[in-house]
């Protein structure tokens, strides 16, 4: 379970998740979200988990196509 906040949802800017989980106990990240086309984005930042399994920062790379409403 956790939270998203986009400072522009629908554009460039910065995205940042926070949550609890079954693997990571506690995790967030922080990444820049760059429109690439109408409904094609890409993210890249850093994050931080702290878990059973591990702890530390890993990288946040995403590619998104969010289809239309």
């Amino acid at each position: 379970m956790g939270l998203g906040y986009h400072e522009e949802h629908g554009g460039s800017g910065i995205s940042a998740t926070a949550g609890v989980g079954i693997g990571f106990v506690l995790y967030g990240s922080v990444a820049y979200q760059w429109k690439i086309e109408q409904l094609h984005y890409l993210k890249l930042g850093a994050g931080l988990a702290s878990g059973v399994a591990y702890t530390g920062v890993f990288p946040v790379l995403s590619y998104e196509y969010r289809f239309e409403k």
